[in-house]
């Protein structure tokens, strides 16, 4: 794996499941933030926003979460206009539909 990272267990990978589909339902109400990726590795889970007001986005990204217990999450933000991650990641990991 890429730097060393461990890959992520399928139970990792399925224990971000229904904290998604609230963070997708409530962001499809309230399109203030886009989730443009998710990332699963090394004990983390990194969901990737791109966000049209910092404030709101953290307002509804509580609502989202207020029914799960207490968890340790960092949000971290830096400026992106290009959405220079979301292509890169797009160019690394795009699949063909037609192969």
């Amino acid at each position: 794996s890429p730097c060393g990272a461990k890959p992520p267990s399928q139970q990792q990978g399925q224990r971000g499941v229904p904290l998604e589909r609230s963070l997708q339902e409530v962001f499809k109400k309230d399109p203030v933030a886009i989730m443009t990726g998710i990332y699963t590795g090394d004990d983390e889970r990194n969901w990737i926003f791109y966000v049209k007001n910092m404030h709101i986005f953290g307002r509804r990204f509580n609502q989202a979460l207020e029914q799960f217990e207490l968890l340790p999450i960092e949000l971290y933000a830096e400026k992106d206009p290009q959405w220079g991650e979301y292509l890169e990641m797009k160019e690394h990991s795009y699949i063909d539909e037609g192969e």
